[in-house]
C-alpha cells in the first residue's frame, strides 16, 4: 500500500533530518512508541521505553537524537490491509546513530506498525521496536 510506504519513508527521512515540527504530524494525537526492548541497552528499565502521545513520543526521541547524526533505513517486509482505514507493517530497519563523543551506535531490527486513517488523512497509531542486533564501536 502506497500511503504506508510514503508514511514509513517520511518517518525515517524527517527523523534524520531532525524535522520534529512535520515529525510530529505523522503521529495520531494518542500514539504510542514502543522500544522498550531497547531500554536495557542503554542501561534502563523496559518500561521507560514505552511512550504515549505523539508529543511525549517527539520529546523523547529529540532529547535522544539530540546533538547527533544519524542514518535509518527501512526495508517493507508485510503490509497488511486490515479495514479501509487500519493498516499494520513490518519493516526491517538499520541504523547508524554518530555521537558527538565519538561513539557509533549500529543497529538492526524490525519495526511493528498500525497505521490509521482518519479524515482521509493516514497517522502512526502504533509503532514497536524489535531489535535483533545493537552494537557499539
Amino acid at each position: 500500500m502506497a500511503a504506508a510506504r510514503e508514511l514509513k519513508a517520511r518517518y525515517v527521512g524527517l527523523m534524520d533530518a531532525r524535522q520534529w515540527d512535520d515529525w510530529v504530524e505523522l503521529f495520531a494525537p494518542d500514539a504510542v512508541l514502543d522500544a522498550s526492548e531497547d531500554m536495557p541497552f542503554h542501561g534502563f528499565e523496559p518500561k521507560f521505553g514505552v511512550v504515549r502521545g505523539r508529543d511525549r513520543i517527539v520529546a523523547g526521541s529529540r532529547g535522544a537524537l539530540d546533538g547527533t547524526r544519524s542514518v535509518h533505513e527501512v526495508t517493507e517486509l508485510a503490509i497488511e490491509v486490515v479495514r479501509s482505514n487500519l493498516v499494520r507493517a513490518t519493516w526491517a530497519m538499520t541504523d547508524r546513530i554518530e555521537y558527538a563523543d565519538g561513539r557509533v551506535l549500529l543497529g538492526a531490527g524490525t519495526y511493528h506498525d498500525e497505521y490509521v486513517c482518519t479524515d482521509g488523512r493516514w497517522q502512526i497509531q502504533s509503532t514497536r521496536l524489535a531489535r535483533t542486533s545493537l552494537a557499539w564501536s
